[in-house]
């Protein structure tokens, strides 16, 4: 998650072995931040003018300070990312099904970064097949909004597409598992699902697409606030006609307090002696 230039400084929180965040600024003006003690990041954002950042502090509270060529400027948010690798720039915190096609990081069609998480069946042998990726993330509790986003490249040879009430209707964590019967034609989801009994308990997209283009998606999480859920990327191929698959990148879950924007604007700070 971390642009390839130069960093001008790394500073860990306070409060590292509760809260695992870790803060960077680079010297194009970007600050970045961690969740996870600096196995992923996610940036937050840039100056007014967009300034050259070298120095980067956290104190006690959390404020984060960034030295700058036009001054000391002074960071606060009430929103943050809690998806893990969202970006699928590294090959963890993702869970990918061994399945007769398990999903999988690639190269080859890509939104931003180096990968993107490939997910369904892009050719070979066309054989029945759930393929999926998923990870489980804990809204916390009196989060106000919570937004999830993110990019699909959807591509299909099928002439059918399964019906997701004959995939869906028993609510049966055994509809995702490798060894259950495919339905009669093919299919591209999202989902969010209950992780204690694998349910879905909703369904944020069912199409069979052959659109090829990258298309945003955003969805309104807030309900599930103070729960933890499953997001759920998936394609099913029934083993005939054409080849069925999805492209996934960019997921990010943003979360808030307040009511700010995505990112606060930075604020000079003026510090006496």
């Amino acid at each position: 998650g971390l642009p390839d230039e130069p960093l001008a400084g790394l500073m860990f929180s306070p409060h590292l072995a509760t809260d695992n965040v870790a803060y960077a600024s680079t010297r194009a003006g970007a600050l970045y931040r961690s969740r996870d003690r600096g196995s992923t990041w996610t940036l937050v954002g840039t100056a007014p003018g967009q300034p050259g950042f070298a120095d980067v502090a956290v104190d006690e509270d959390g404020a984060v300070f960034v030295a700058s060529d036009a001054g000391v400027w002074r960071y606060e948010t009430s929103q943050f990312d809690i998806v893990i690798n969202g970006g699928f720039e590294t090959r963890d915190s993702w869970v990918l099904p061994d399945t007769p096609k398990p999903a999988h990081y690639s190269e080859i069609v890509v939104y931003d970064g180096r990968q993107a998480m490939q997910i369904g069946s892009a050719g070979g042998v066309n054989v029945p097949a759930y393929s999926s990726a998923w990870q489980d993330v804990t809204i916390p509790g009196g989060t106000k909004t919570a937004v999830l986003t993110f990019y699909t490249y959807a591509v299909s040879g099928d002439g059918k597409m399964a019906a997701e009430a004959a995939v869906l209707a028993p609510n049966s964590p055994a509809a995702f598992s490798e060894t259950a019967a495919a339905a009669a034609g093919d299919a591209q989801y999202a989902l969010i699902r209950d992780p204690g009994s694998d349910e879905v308990v909703q369904t944020l997209f069912w199409e069979q697409s052959n659109g090829q283009m990258w298309q945003s998606r955003t969805y309104d999480l807030s309900a599930y606030a103070g729960q933890t859920i499953r997001l759920h990327f998936g394609v099913l191929n029934d083993g005939s006609g054409g080849h069925t698959g999805l492209m996934v990148d960019n997921v990010s879950l943003l979360v808030g307090t307040g009511a700010s924007g995505l990112y606060d604007v930075f604020l000079p700070v003026v510090r006496s002696p």
